[in-house]
């Protein structure tokens, strides 16, 4: 198992939160941590995180831990895999459950 030095790891944070649009005050807010602390993991300049801390950001940030660490190596593996268990998941249903998604969907995404 190859994880990554701290230096990477800030990187992927960083990526993951631009990706969700969130500034350093919102994610820091969010895992109740100092922005400055969280802008230190970012640069890499933090020695080993902690677990707690990496699992409180990927739950923030959509991702999951293996990918901040470097065991999964790309976070557009991770989204594919949730689509083809979306699309799985939708092939299996029958017309009346596909109408109850299609509404949901409006309903709580689109808000319509």
């Amino acid at each position: 198992m190859i994880m990554l030095n701290n230096k990477e790891i800030g990187i992927r944070i960083k990526q993951a939160r631009k990706n969700k649009n969130l500034t350093l005050d919102e994610v820091a807010e969010k895992i109740n941590l100092n922005k400055s602390t969280l802008s230190r993991y970012e640069k890499g300049q933090i020695n080993r995180i902690k677990l707690p801390i990496i699992q409180a950001l990927a739950n923030i940030l959509d991702v999951s831990p293996s990918f901040l660490i470097g065991i999964e190596t790309n976070l557009l593996e991770q989204n594919n895999d949730i689509k083809k268990r979306i699309h799985k998941e939708l092939d299996s249903m029958n017309d009346e459950q596909l109408n109850k998604v299609e509404l949901f969907i409006k309903e709580f995404i689109f808000n319509k």
